[in-house]
């Protein structure tokens, strides 16, 4: 699995939000406020842990308008934090890679389009007229019947 690494002025504009600090600070993972590293992106959408924020050894945080001069660090600015850490988090999650590939034993209908960078497993069904974007991966016993 490859690792995921992107800098916060990349995230800043791929997430719509505005940056505080060095835009070219490299983030590798995600983490809590207590646990960061360097490299770590957090979030702070509670104020009861203000206080960890003060301490977070975090490469940035995501927070709001009103809690960024409590940050000791660079950060994401938005309304929203909690939903856009979890946006962010997604971006790093290596349980979704996947090799491009279809399997021999997937039943795909001929009228179906499967672009080559999705991933099909053994045993699965694609239905009649289905057309699947780029990047799909479907698991083992999941009949897709859904339409364009």
């Amino acid at each position: 699995m490859s690792e995921t690494v992107i800098t916060l002025g990349q995230l800043a504009s791929q997430y719509d939000c505005k940056i505080h600090g060095d835009s070219s600070v490299v983030i590798a993972d995600v983490a809590t406020l207590s646990s960061a590293t360097n490299s770590s992106l957090t979030f702070l959408a509670n104020s009861k842990y203000k206080s960890v924020l003060k301490e977070t050894k975090a490469a940035a945080v995501v927070l709001t308008q009103n809690d960024l001069k409590f940050c000791p660090t660079n950060a994401l600015v938005t309304n929203e934090p909690y939903l856009l850490f979890a946006q962010i988090a997604s971006h790093f999650d290596t349980t979704k890679e996947f090799n491009p590939e279809i399997h021999t034993l997937a039943t795909i209908h001929p009228s179906s389009q499967v672009p080559s960078t999705c991933g099909i497993e053994s045993g699965v069904v694609i239905a009649k007229n289905v057309v699947l974007g780029e990047h799909v991966f479907r698991r083992n016993n999941r009949k897709t019947l859904l339409m364009s």
